[in-house]
Order: structure tokens, then sequence, then C-alpha cells
């Protein structure tokens, strides 16, 4: 992302998230995820697409060089 001369950086680091592709493990994953996730579930594809948004906002100005990770694990 650019804003003006200064530039940011960021990496989103999603844990498994609902998908076409993934669709067909999504059900295994999901049960696993219910044991060790604290939310109990999967991701979708539009909670990790709001944190990319937000990033991008000016909102998220003061945000650089830092790993977003959307896995809500506890370890």
């Amino acid at each position: 992302v650019v804003r003006g001369a200064d530039s940011a950086c960021w990496t989103v680091a999603p844990g498994f998230v609902v998908t076409p592709l993934t669709a067909g493990i999504a059900a295994k994953v999901a049960q696993i995820a219910s044991e060790i996730v604290p939310m109990k579930r999967v991701a979708e594809p539009q909670e990790v697409a709001d944190l990319i948004i937000w990033l991008c906002s000016e909102r998220a100005s003061y945000i650089n060089g830092s790993l977003s990770r959307s896995s809500n694990r506890s370890r």
C-alpha cells in the first residue's frame, strides 16, 4: 500500500479459511478447529478480507511492518 511518498508493509497469515477450494475438507477441519481454536470454528473469507480492508484504510495509517495472524489460535 502506498500513501503519498510513504509506504507500508504488512503480512496477513490466516489460518484455515472456508472457500470452494477447501470445501471438500472443511467438515474435518471444522471438527478439529472446534477443539483447538478459541472461537470454535474456521474463518470465512470475508473475515480475512475485512482485516485487509482495514489495513489499507487511513484508520491503520500508523500500522507498519506487522504480521496479522487471523488464525485465532491460542498457542
